[in-house]
Parts: structure tokens; sequence; C-alpha cells
């Protein structure tokens, strides 16, 4: 399942269209240098430091304080040994009996002790598609940690390395502020919001992870997709309590358990086609987010100068915001302005009715899904400006499926 992954991952890297081939070939090369450790050391990697230590029994006089400090020592002088010798790449970073799994950027490698190897995550009796929402998803997720915002840093040797252009990897921090923006501000509880900054790293690895499994599903003859998304969600079941919950907020770089499936399986198409999920239903996320489109309408009819249409939006973006912070608006009162003006006004574009209503409603959902409210604010005035000028858009077909039914 490893090599399997590490397979479509290369495919997936070859096909980017925002990545240089220079970038690719870089990226491609430090996937196949990858370091894999399974289950538990090669008969000579055994950790074996452990044995110096004199655990004594109350009865012999132990407590467990003195066996904390005894343990503490061996470890210390375990890791004095070490200094001014040649890094021991073989050496595990986790038990064996650890249910966890890592990526190591500082080795390059990837590491799955026998403790996570188990029913539920793996069992030799699951149907493929349920190993690949578990232990796959699990995989995916370390694997997809050597392309995150910090695994980005580190060259295939696992040294702070700058193997990117700068072209790619200016595209590279665009694509990883949009991940911020999808999780920042939604909540795992309610009143409990994530931090998309904080969280960032882990959310890409998370959606990697997704994409990666959905792919190797999509090689079966007849996939269960909806068997695929329910094994990945059940592994993130979880029971806390709110304190803890408000806590972990603040310092965990992993989103909230319920957002690790809920904001990840929104961006799968599968996911919508499995379970018929489309507008109007509470886990539908639009194609694009509606004010965007209506700012490049906007940028094309002013004859916006300059560059191409997704940094325009973006340097747009970032002047509303800077106005927004400084001059706050409330959307709700800039939306009731515009309706006032718009009055009854309704305009016909490729065959879609665009009424105040309809776009009210859209509105609604992209609050309801975390977008700015700057952003919001800014729509609604684009929207003024068009309906005011009777300006004879074209939408895209995701608009257009965006204002369907």
């Amino acid at each position: 399942m490893v090599h399997e992954f590490l397979e479509i991952y290369e495919q997936r890297i070859r096909g980017l269209d925002w990545m240089s081939e220079a970038t690719k070939e870089k990226a491609v090369e430090k996937l196949h240098s990858m370091s894999i450790k399974v289950g538990y050391p090669d008969d000579d990697d055994w950790d074996d430091s452990m044995d110096a230590v004199d655990i004594k029994s109350v009865a012999e006089g132990g407590s467990y304080f003195a066996n904390m400090v005894e343990i503490a020592r061996v470890t210390r002088e375990y890791l004095i040994d070490m200094q001014g010798k040649p890094v021991d790449k073989s050496i595990w970073a986790m038990n064996v009996y650890t249910v966890n799994a890592c990526y190591i950027a500082q080795f390059n490698e990837i590491v799955f002790p026998a403790g996570i190897l188990r029913a539920p995550m793996y069992d030799v009796n699951n149907t493929r598609e349920q190993n690949l929402g578990g232990i796959g998803y699990i995989i995916a997720h370390e694997i997809t940690h050597a392309f995150d915002n910090n695994g980005a840093k580190f060259g295939k040797d696992g040294n702070a390395e700058d193997w990117w252009t700068a072209e790619d990897y200016a595209a590279f921090q665009k694509l990883c502020s949009r991940v911020v923006a999808h999780y920042d501000g939604a909540e795992g509880s309610n009143g409990v919001a994530c931090k998309g900054e904080l969280t960032l790293s882990e959310n890409i690895a998370d959606l990697g992870a997704a994409a990666c499994v959905t792919e190797a599903a999509k090689r079966m003859e007849n996939p269960d997709f909806k068997q695929l998304f329910e094994t990945m969600a059940r592994s993130w079941e979880s029971t806390a309590t709110r304190s803890t919950r408000q806590y972990v907020a603040q310092v965990d770089v992993h989103a909230p358990d319920k957002l690790r499936v809920n904001r990840v399986l929104v961006n799968l198409p599968e996911f919508y086609e499995a379970f018929d999920i489309g507008p109007g239903d509470g886990m539908y996320v639009a194609d694009a987010i509606i004010s965007r489109c209506f700012m490049v309408f906007w940028m094309l009819a002013q004859g916006f100068p300059g560059f191409g249409f997704e940094a325009g939006v973006d340097a747009f973006l970032a002047d509303q915001q800077r106005a927004f912070d400084q001059h706050p608006i409330r959307c709700e009162e800039r939306k009731l302005f515009v309706l006032a003006h718009v009055g009854e006004a309704v305009f016909e574009v490729q065959g879609a009715v665009l009424d105040a209503a309809r776009v009210e409603e859209a509105f609604e959902r992209e609050a309801a899904h975390g977008v700015p409210a700057a952003e919001l604010f800014f729509g609604w005035v684009v929207f003024f400006n068009i309906a005011e000028a009777g300006f004879d858009a074209v939408l895209c077909k995701p608009c257009l499926r965006f204002f369907a039914g």
C-alpha cells in the first residue's frame, strides 16, 4: 500500500499545472528517497538503551518518582553518548507499541509502528475500501507531510534546503493561504473556532491523504465510496469536555477531529456523488467563491489592468480587507443598502435568471462556510455595480452551478 501511494503521488506531482518541470523533478526525487519504517526495527536495530535502567518495586525501596528519575538518567546518558557520532537514521522515533505514525522531515522518512497496524485502522478481514479509509489514510497523510508548508523546506536527505523555483514557491504559498481560509473560523464544537494558520501543515496532510486514497479507490472495479468515506470518518471519532476542546483549539497543530472529516471530504467530487449532496445541503461547498466570480466580471467590465485574474482578485481582496479593517461596516447593513438600490432588478446570464433574492441566498451560504466579511462586503458592492449597469456578464460553469436549483 505504501509503494502504491508513492506511485500515485508521483503521478499527481507530474500532473500539477502550477509547478515547473524543474521543481517537479526535485519533488519526485524526494519522494523516491523517502525512508519507510513499518511495524518494528530490523533485528540489529532494536533500541536496548533501557536495559540499563534499574527499576525497583516499593518492596525493594523504590517509588514511581524514583523510577522515573532513573529512566530520565539513562535516557540522558544515551543521548550524551550519541554526541559527536554520525547520525544514525536506523533509530526509530516511535515505540513499536505506539498507536500513531509520523513523518520526520530531518530524515525524510515515514514511520508506522505495529501499534497502529491493527483494527480498526487495519484488518486483513476488512474490505479494500475499509483499509484505504483506515490505515491508508494515515499512510497517505504522513507522505503528504513531506510536501506541506513545513516539509517543503527540507530536501530529499532531510537537510534544510530551498529546492523550489521562486515562482513555484510563490504559487505554493498562495495555495496554502486558500487552505488557511478554508479552515479558519470553522467550528469543531459550538463556539470553538479552528485556527487556519496554526493547523495548516496537518490540514494539508489531511487533504492530500484524502485525494490519494480516493484515487487508489478509483482504480478498483465498482469501488464503494460510501464505505471508504465512512471509514475515514470513524477514524476521527472522539469525545472530550468543552474545556479540553477550547484548550486544544489554541495549541494543537491538528484541526478538531470533526473538521478532519467534514472540511476534508467536501473537497472531493466523489463524496458529493456517493451521498447525493447538492446546493442547499449542509455539507455543500460551492465550486467557486461567488464574490470572486463577481470580482472577475467587474474587473473585465472596468478593464482592470496589470495581471491575470487570480492575481488580480487576490490583490483586490487584500486592498478590500485593509479598507474593511480600517472602516468596519457590517456586511448586513451593506447588503440592505444594495438591495434597496437594486430593487427588483433582474437580468439573465446564459439563460439563468439572476435576481437579488438568489444572490442573497448564495451569499448566506458563503457566510455559513466562513467566507471573510470583507469578501462578502465587496461581493455585494460588485453585485450592485453589475445590476445598476445592467452588465451582461458571462458566468463560468461553476458559477452557474452555484446558482442552480
